[in-house]
């Protein structure tokens, strides 16, 4: 059970390291588009996204990028399964 445990904590540690990272990536890139451009990158934003409603195309995304991302998730919490119980056995 601890190394359940151990998998699932680390791949949730991973995803949000990797999340992290495109983030702050994300902020440094506009930092040096600067404000002018990313205001105007907003404004699209809108008026592309906001302005008309998409309920369906919404929902639609909302479900397939949650499913993509829980398979993602335990896929890796597999694979760090997996990695730690075959050193598990090695070390034994």
């Amino acid at each position: 059970m601890k190394r359940y445990v151990t998998s699932k904590i680390s791949a949730a540690l991973i995803i949000g390291i990797i999340f992290w990272r495109y983030l702050r990536y994300s902020y440094l890139l506009w930092i040096h588009r600067g404000r002018e451009a990313y205001l105007a990158h907003q404004g699209q934003r809108f008026d592309r996204f906001m302005a008309t409603p998409h309920t369906l195309g919404l929902l639609f995304s909302a479900i397939l990028f949650t499913v993509i991302g829980a398979g993602i998730y335990e896929l890796l919490a597999l694979g760090i399964s997996t990695t730690l119980k075959v050193f598990a056995d090695k070390s034994t």
